[in-house]
């Protein structure tokens, strides 16, 4: 279907006229509040710390996505910015609190920074999938004429110019920005259809 890191592009694509902003960050907070607070828990951070320190990430993650390339693998970016918000928020509440060097805080400290913590929060993030997007994409793709969603996926999923694949198609530029202004409408349609409350 899609690549896995094409999530963000796509919810990109649906968030750019402002319509539905809400709704999409809800979701998208929702999907990755519990894979923060997982990791952070398997890590040895206490319950209440995990919960805290996943409000504040998803805070960063807010600031961060206008920053993100569309065109780089986005799970390893989550993963990357993940981890440095834990260690970051977690050095600052050591220092606050003047623990001791040696402390057990500090054993948990340099373990958060560890290859381990690495690679097994990324191997969280790879694993964690979307089955509300992955259902809105598959319903979308039914609805849009067959050269649409090529145009779509090629430029919101591959990160690839309207201009260069709307000439290969065979459309005109406008032709191309209109199709795939419609693609993005009928995929926000069936995202919000599963997303917002009857």
């Amino acid at each position: 279907m899609t690549a896995p890191s094409t999530h963000l592009s796509i919810l990109q694509a649906m968030l750019q006229d402002g319509e539905g902003k809400e709704q999409a960050w809800i979701a998208f907070s929702d999907r990755y509040r519990q894979l923060i607070i997982s990791w952070c828990l398997r890590r040895g951070v206490p319950q209440r710390n995990a919960e805290d320190m996943a409000q504040e990430i998803l805070l960063i993650l807010f600031e961060k996505l206008a920053t993100f390339d569309p065109g780089k693998r986005f799970r390893p970016w989550l993963a990357k910015v993940i981890q440095n918000a834990v260690i970051s928020l977690y050095h600052r509440k050591l220092t606050a609190e003047n623990e001791p060097v040696g402390g057990d805080r500090h054993q948990l400290f340099e373990q958060l920074q560890s290859q381990e913590a690495t690679d097994e929060l990324a191997a969280s993030v790879d694993g964690y999938a979307d089955p509300v997007l992955e259902a809105s994409l598959a319903a979308a793709k039914e609805r849009v004429e067959e050269k649409s969603w090529i145009l779509f996926e090629e430029t919101v999923s591959k990160g690839r110019t309207v201009a260069d694949v709307a000439e290969e198609l065979g459309l005109s530029k406008g032709a191309a920005h209109m199709a795939k202004r419609r693609a993005t409408a009928i995929l926000k349609q069936e995202y919000e259809r599963r997303t917002t409350p009857p």
